[in-house]
């Protein structure tokens, strides 16, 4: 078994709290390289987040991301059922439980994406009930807001608005997004993206969300519980359904609070 000592994903967001387009851009071409080899294989992850990817290091940059914990993960033969995930990356078809295919890891790879360009999910539910956030995925309500977005491109929000797509066959697939000419145009500059030790003075906006929402908020209570009838997923996975994990849960409730500082903090000056 390899082994990959540089800790996961989550943990180099909390660090970095986010990313540059160059370095994002690795990360993700690492990821849906992964998920390409996956779906050509007709395998869906169903478990794609920070959490299930491990950051291997050279030195103060992380190499190449790999993908973990196959627990989940699923032969695709025809539409799967069973309501499985973690509540922020779960696609909505999940949810609607209209049937689902390997499309969904390219929905929670689109999340992914965004949160290490702004530090924040795309969905969440300023009260942190898990029913709000869930009708939000389902409406695909998101935005790019300022001042978090002001400075990414044109070419990166479209290629997240083409891998958040509510309906399944209108989204990317995990070829799509490593054919789109935002990942070549950065893919090509460099092979690692940089974590620095001792990363630049950035504005109160940038910095304070992460640290308050993994210190301060409530986790979401109830877990997503699928009909296992469905399809076969055994005890140890189904115990797996995923808001078991809490640090999973942190960045759940990051974009109301990044919101609510920022109008705070505007008012008081």
């Amino acid at each position: 078994m390899e082994l990959v000592k540089g800790g996961d994903l989550f943990d180099a967001i909390a660090a970095a709290t986010k990313f540059s387009e160059s370095e994002a851009s690795v990360m993700i071409g690492h990821l849906t390289s992964a998920l390409a080899y996956l779906h050509s294989h007709h395998i869906v992850h169903r478990d794609v987040k920070p959490e299930n990817l491990l950051v291997e290091m050279d030195g103060n940059h992380v190499r190449c991301l790999k993908l973990c914990d196959f627990g989940l993960a699923q032969v695709v033969r025809e539409p799967l059922y069973t309501v499985c995930g973690t509540p922020t990356y779960v696609a909505p078809e999940i949810l609607a439980e209209t049937g689902y295919g390997l499309k969904i890891d390219v929905w929670a790879a689109g999340v992914i994406l965004y949160i290490l360009l702004c530090g924040f999910p795309p969905f969440a539910s300023p009260e942190n009930k898990q029913e709000e956030l869930f009708e939000r995925i389902l409406s695909g309500q998101y935005d790019f807001r300022s001042p978090f977005w002001d400075d990414i491109s044109d070419s990166a929000k479209q290629l997240i608005s083409n891998m958040l797509q509510t309906q399944p066959e209108l989204r990317f697939g995990a070829e799509d997004v490593l054919d789109h000419p935002w990942l070549a145009s950065f893919l090509g500059e460099q092979t690692t993206a940089s974590t620095p030790t001792n990363p630049p003075e950035q504005h109160w906006y940038q910095r304070e969300p992460i640290k308050l929402a993994i210190f301060e908020f409530d986790f979401y209570k109830n877990p997503i519980r699928g009909d296992s009838s469905q399809d076969e997923v055994d005890d140890a996975s189904d115990n797996k359904t995923d808001i078991r994990n809490n640090r999973s849960e942190v960045l759940s409730s990051i974009e109301s609070k990044s919101i609510d500082l920022f109008y705070d903090k505007v008012q008081k000056n």
